[in-house]
């Protein structure tokens, strides 16, 4: 029975983690791809670090033709990158 409810508490917290994260990405607004105006999509990657601990970065990618940023060490870092254009202006929607 004890194992049947940590089961149960791990399902619920991976469930809130999950939910939380889907409600900040639909806030995040993100311009078209420059080349082909493909939808783009932000990535979290994570890295284990023995001396650091773990280490995340983010990029953000086209899901049509692949093109993407380098990754930043925030994801609003690489949302503003991939939002940047030649003109410097920063998207809004």
């Amino acid at each position: 029975m004890h194992s049947d409810y940590l089961s149960d508490m791990a399902c619920v917290r991976i469930s809130s983690i999950a939910e939380r994260t889907v409600n900040r990405m639909a806030e995040i607004k993100l311009k078209t791809c420059p080349f082909c105006g493909g939808e783009a999509k932000v990535f979290k990657h994570k890295k284990a670090m023995a001396s650091f601990g773990t280490l995340f970065s983010y990029e953000v990618e086209c899901a049509y033709c692949f093109c993407r940023t380098g990754l930043y060490p925030s994801e609003e870092k690489a949302v503003n990158a991939w939002n940047r254009r030649k003109d410097g202006e920063q998207n809004d929607g």
